[in-house]
């Protein structure tokens, strides 16, 4: 089975990773949110830094 995914309801347009990144950061950037930065999320997820 594969799962396809995409941006508008219609399913003409297959999304990438790009795509929803983007789309997330819109989302935080319209709720007043800062994005996080990859040391924010390292952190909050308990990991090692590279």
């Amino acid at each position: 089975m594969r799962i396809r995914l995409h941006l508008e309801p219609s399913g003409r347009t297959p999304a990438g990773n790009a795509d929803w990144v983007r789309r997330a950061a819109d989302a935080a950037a319209r709720a007043g949110r800062a994005r996080a930065t990859p040391e924010d999320v390292r952190r909050w997820l308990e990991l090692e830094a590279p």
